[in-house]
């Protein structure tokens, strides 16, 4: 799947990125901001403007040769104006300056006065000396420009021709010793051909000598610079606007790539319903305090409304498992289980949870951890199972963890342990190890549901897709997520929870009916 099944709004789904990602987009902003800021320097500039008249002149963009045409003039003062920014101009204008200005510069800017040839030049630096040098420079290189453009045409012209007027008198000398040599008309005629050539080249010749190739004329020289503010703060503030968009397309593209769960603004994720959504880990409120019923109270309260419908028919086991190994499902099943037998029903607790949980479920009560289910696993002959009292319901503590315990929760002692106290209760609750543990889903085949407990922000949700599958094959039902913000859970000082109808252990007895091999 490229991306979470999650139930949202676009404005929701924006407003989960920028959440996650609000340093991100804090620092785009900051930067194209900064940028701008400094780019502008002080804001301070001058201008200086000097007025160009423009002849037209051979080799250049308005040449003779337009003649009457308007549109043919437009666009070749507009050409000309363009030209004003060329690195032949420019490298003219450094050389004077001394400066190193470089095609395209927004210093230098020309414009085309209206219904004129006439060519507005403006040069704008941080002095006003500077600016007022720079408008005389820029148009007076310009003109030279013209000139020498003008000239490199007439001179290559000016080649050719006497090339062709050298080839034609030596024809003519030729044709004219072949006629003295034998007078014949076609002899004469060839004459006649060359020296009309001869002339006619010469004439062009002295066309062309005689062209004016004056480019134009300084008819304003620079102005007097006019001092400008720029709008630094506009400037900057449209900066802003666009670090802005980008660091917000930013946090979009990284939660699209981001393959951790995200599911506190959903309805589903991977098909599966988000039942609830706890703001921190399960710290136990003692229903006899004075102080008021926390958030986290109200929680467990939407919790178990949103899990009734799916605990018909009773009676129900329940597996609840965190999804990775890095959480802990002790300290939810404990409150889960108080609040479903808050709500009426009889609840059994099972901690079956062998893997050294950080959060076991013996450390959310006042109750020794041993004996329990890891020691009648082992001893199912000899041993009984000891539960607890606590506030309104019943609790199995796990026991001393071991890996041959651990290998005896896929055989049918387990199973036998799960028919018996499921018989005498509305909701078994069993604190499994993570669903990434084989003995976990071994343990839910024997269930009727599964509860997964998932880490906001922490865990993956390709995870998630490897327990739905496995749960699949396995026909194991999961009816839904709880999700859960922060770190992993840890045990708490303050969550011992000892209620008023604590009256000891009772003492029940599980017979094992298993082959005496599966020991």
């Amino acid at each position: 799947m490229d991306g979470q099944a999650v139930t949202t709004t676009p404005l929701h789904g924006i407003g989960r990125a920028l959440r996650a990602s609000w340093a991100l987009v804090l620092a785009c902003v900051l930067l194209a901001g900064g940028l701008a800021w400094f780019s502008t320097g002080g804001g301070t500039t001058y201008s200086s403007t000097a007025a160009v008249l423009l002849r037209p002149i051979p080799g250049n963009a308005l040449s003779p040769e337009i003649g009457s045409s308007s549109q043919q003039s437009t666009v070749a003062l507009e050409t000309e104006a363009e030209l004003v920014n060329s690195p032949s101009v420019l490298d003219m204008v450094n050389r004077d300056l001394g400066t190193d200005l470089a095609p395209p510069d927004h210093r230098i800017v020309a414009t085309v006065a209206t219904n004129t040839q006439i060519l507005d030049i403006t040069f704008t630096a941080p002095t006003s000396a500077e600016a007022r040098e720079g408008a005389r420079s820029a148009a007076t290189s310009f003109l030279q420009y013209r000139a020498d453009q003008s000239d490199a045409v007439q001179t290559r012209q000016l080649g050719r021709l006497d090339t062709q007027l050298e080839t034609a008198k030596e024809q003519l000398r030729q044709a004219s010793q072949k006629n003295q040599n034998n007078p014949t008309s076609g002899n004469a005629t060839q004459v006649q051909l060359y020296a009309g050539r001869v002339a006619a080249l010469q004439e062009s010749i002295g066309s062309i000598e005689a062209t004016d190739t004056d480019p134009g004329t300084l008819i304003a020289p620079a102005s007097r610079p006019v001092k400008s503010k720029t709008p630094r703060t506009l400037i900057t503030l449209g900066a802003l606007l666009v670090g802005l968009g980008l660091g917000v397309m930013l946090a979009l593209w990284r939660q699209r790539r981001d393959r951790h769960l995200h599911t506190h603004l959903g309805e589903e994720v991977l098909g599966l319903p988000v039942l609830g959504h706890f703001s921190s880990h399960p710290a136990p409120h003692h229903p006899h305090s004075d102080a008021p019923p926390s958030q986290l109270s109200e929680e467990f309260r939407y919790l178990r409304t949103a899990l009734i419908p799916a605990l018909h028919p009773t009676p129900t086991t329940l597996v609840v498992a965190s999804l990775d190994a890095a959480g802990s499902s002790g300290s939810m099943t404990a409150e889960l289980a108080r609040y479903m037998s808050m709500a009426g029903f009889t609840v059994t607790l099972l901690d079956a949870d062998l893997t050294r949980p950080a959060t076991p479920v013996h450390e959310c009560f006042d109750v020794p951890p041993t004996p329990g289910l890891a020691e009648v696993l082992l001893e199912p002959d000899e041993s009984a199972i000891t539960v607890h009292r606590a506030e309104g319901f019943h609790v199995v503590t796990s026991g001393a963890p071991s890996e041959a315990a651990r290998e005896r929760l896929a055989g049918t002692g387990f199973a036998k342990i799960v028919e018996q106290l499921s018989a005498s209760t509305d909701l078994l609750i069993v604190s499994a190890p993570p669903v990434n543990r084989a003995e976990s889903l071994a343990m839910a085949t024997r269930a009727s549901r599964l509860l997964l407990v998932v880490q906001e922000g922490i865990d993956d949700v390709d995870n998630l897709e490897l327990a739905l599958e496995q749960a699949h094959r396995l026909n194991v039902e999961i009816v839904g997520l709880v999700s859960i913000s922060g770190a992993a859970q840890g045990p708490r000082g303050d969550s011992t929870m000892t209620g008023s109808d604590s009256a000891g252990p009772i003492v029940a007895t599980v017979r094992d009916h298993s082959p005496k091999n599966e020991k």
